[in-house]
């Protein structure tokens, strides 16, 4: 028996384990996840549950479905049949229009949204209370929202149900039970602009030019770092007082790039919109085309708005449909992925990913590299909306 073997034995008979060998273990289990685990999550394997805030469809959720790659999402299809529950949690998270037409109560105010557009619910002291509702009951209306848990977690969110769906209370019944609190936010999207009104932009100094120093220590000890703090959250809440709850799909423009053909919703170089913890954009493919191949650090959560195709990662190819969900793994060496539309019609996809660009980089761990250009670059093609 190695030193190793005896020390791990010894610990197992003490009745617990090194940290630092259980961290490895740890690790260990997390890559072997990322090589292994589910890619493609297909819209019929999930069924549709009738819960409190109405039929839910979860593609990720940790403590559900284990055998997925990621472990850090919560991935839901919300199908509204007349209007949902009502419920409040804390904001940073997204919520794209599928299908049909309705909208949203939040924090009192309603606001109007239809296919392919994208609701924001900004993280602000109290949480955001709201309910959806479909403006013709007749017809199908359907969204999918992304949460990333570790940003979710870091504000510290509820989950507290206000008001029952009108399914729910007619399998279930309204027990006093099913609900936990009372309806108490009533701002709307004005929220920010009233509680921040006073607030005013700095008046620019006379711009002396960057003054010299001898050392590092010498330029650090120019600066109070606390006031910095101070004078960020300040430009932020400047930012927030007419930033945007709601982005309207027809009214953004297509992007012709390296990787193809793009409509981006939010990403780090937008400012105005109320929620920057996670980038977006919706690509577009036509038929018999396909992306650019690009090397990608992972933690990317694609949903298929229309089309059928594949995604090749890392040399394996995931067919995929309508209604699916892609992971793109987080791997050591990063992944190579490629989409290519095999259908008749042209693929539409939503590529969701954490906007932690400025914290790792966009090169993380790994390189941000286009390895190979999509055939659309530079053509004249245009999207039908």
């Amino acid at each position: 028996m190695s030193e190793l073997e005896r020390v791990k034995e010894k610990s197992r008979e003490q009745g617990s384990e090194y940290v630092y060998e259980t961290l490895i273990d740890m690790r260990r289990e997390f890559h072997e996840r990322q090589k292994s685990g589910k890619i493609v999550v297909r819209s019929e394997d999930r069924e549709w549950e009738l819960s409190r805030q109405g039929f839910v469809r979860w593609y990720l959720v940790p403590f559900r479905f284990k055998d997925s790659a990621l472990q850090d999402w919560w991935v839901f299809m919300l199908n509204i049949k007349k209007h949902s529950g009502r419920h409040r949690h804390q904001g940073g998270l997204i919520i794209y229009i599928v299908e049909g037409k309705g909208g949203s109560e939040i924090d009192g105010e309603f606001i109007e949204w239809e296919a392919g557009d994208l609701v924001l619910l900004p993280v602000k002291p109290g949480g955001i209370e709201h309910k959806h509702f479909n403006s013709d009951p007749n017809k199908a209306c359907r969204w999918i929202a992304f949460m990333y848990l570790p940003l979710w977690d870091h504000v510290a969110s509820e989950f507290t149900q206000l008001e029952l769906s009108q399914e729910f209370v007619g399998e279930f019944g309204s027990r006093d039970g099913y609900i936990m609190d009372k309806v108490k936010n009533k701002s709307g999207s004005k929220y920010f602009e009233d509680l921040y009104k006073e607030l005013k932009e700095p008046v620019m100094g006379i711009d002396k030019g960057k003054p010299s120093f001898k050392s590092r220590r010498e330029k650090l000890m120019s600066v109070n770092f606390y006031n910095e703090t101070i004078k960020l959250r300040d430009r932020q809440r400047l930012q927030m007082k007419n930033a945007l709850w709601l982005i309207r799909g027809k009214d953004l423009p297509w992007e012709n790039n390296l990787h193809g053909i793009m409509r981006w919703y939010l990403h780090h170089a937008i400012d105005d919109t109320v929620v920057k913890t996670l980038n977006l954009y919706v690509q577009e493919i036509p038929k018999n085309s396909r992306s650019g191949k690009l090397r990608y650090q992972g933690n990317a959560v694609i949903f298929i708005i229309q089309g059928k195709g594949y995604t090749v990662i890392d040399g394996v190819k995931y067919e995929w449909e309508a209604d699916d969900v892609i992971q793109l793994p987080l791997r050591r060496d990063g992944v190579i992925f490629q989409h290519v539309n095999s259908g008749d019609i042209p693929v539409r996809l939503a590529f969701c990913e954490p906007n932690l660009m400025h914290a790792t980089m966009v090169d993380r761990a790994c390189g941000f590299d286009q390895i190979e250009i999509s055939p659309d670059f530079d053509k004249d093609y245009i999207p039908g909306d």
